[in-house]
């Protein structure tokens, strides 16, 4: 299994990212290339899907965590593992993932940048106390 990371400094608190993270993944991604199935998670810290297409990749898990920085805004870390779908296409299945994962890190980004944000929970209201 090969693993790749990707690390983001979004200026949002953790529940506004989470929030966005999970509209991406529970109703359309977004992203143009992949489909994607969740696996599960720890709301509002970490989801982890898999990669259904859009990479030529086998037995693959994607991993999102996320770390509150200051109240108003979130690190996150991406993490990719997979295997190749077929011998010698390795190189081809880390780009693919690696573009798979920068875009949902972008997509990520412009969502949480589009809307303005508490700086704290209880400026978020009772939905937050579902998250």
């Amino acid at each position: 299994m090969e693993a790749i990371f990707i690390y983001r400094r979004l200026a949002a608190p953790v529940a506004a990212v989470w929030r966005a993270l999970t509209e991406m993944s529970l109703n359309d991604t977004g992203l143009t290339t992949a489909v994607t199935e969740v696996l599960g998670g720890q709301a509002p810290t970490f989801l982890t899907f898999r990669l259904l297409s859009g990479a030529p990749v086998r037995r693959n898990v994607v991993s999102v965590q996320l770390y509150p920085v200051r109240l108003d805004s979130t690190e996150v870390f991406v993490e990719g593992a997979f295997q190749a779908s077929l011998a010698g296409t390795g190189g081809r299945g880390r780009r693919r993932v690696r573009c798979v994962l920068i875009e949902l890190a972008d997509r990520l980004d412009a969502a949480v940048r589009t809307v303005d944000h508490p700086r704290s929970l209880t400026g978020l209201g009772v939905e937050a106390a579902a998250l």
